[in-house]
């Protein structure tokens, strides 16, 4: 057993939550070190409750959508368990139609003109990795969640 999933059923246990409450993984945000550090401390302080992807990384991943009820273990850039989110929705639209309602559950932006430039700047350099094109018109994946512990 790995340290996520012995962290997963020590949460369990303290919780006093069934054993077969359905697990989804590990998860953790960005692709560097310091982003992924400043990402987690958003989270576990109450300020980030959603983030956005494109639909057509999960695709090209093979990886399917998150649902909504969903357990993640999160962890830090080392793989080390620091705390258990909840999905609580899960919107599929186009990257132009994210309102500033809920671009603010991200917690990182002053503006929905500022969250957009930042996300723009993300999908132009995710899309050049990952082989999809972005455009305001893309579909993203909105997915809101809550810190359980």
């Amino acid at each position: 057993m790995d340290k996520a999933e012995k962290y997963w059923f020590d949460f369990l246990e303290s919780h006093n939550m069934k054993k077969d409450t359905f697990y989804a993984g590990e998860l953790s945000f960005e692709s560097t070190d310091p982003a992924s550090v400043e990402e987690l401390a958003l989270i576990l302080c109450g300020k980030k409750r959603a983030s956005t992807s494109a639909l057509e990384a999960f695709e090209l991943d093979n990886e399917k959508l998150p649902k909504s009820g969903s357990y993640f273990v999160l962890t830090d850039w080392n793989g080390e368990p620091k705390g258990v989110i909840q999905i609580t929705d899960v919107n599929v639209l186009p990257f132009e139609a994210v309102t500033w309602e809920m671009a603010q559950k991200e917690g990182e932006d002053d503006s929905l003109e500022g969250w957009r430039a930042r996300y723009a700047d993300f999908f132009d350099y995710d899309s050049s990795i990952m082989g999809y094109e972005f455009s305001p018109s893309m579909p993203v994946v909105f997915e809101c969640f809550q810190l359980m512990n």
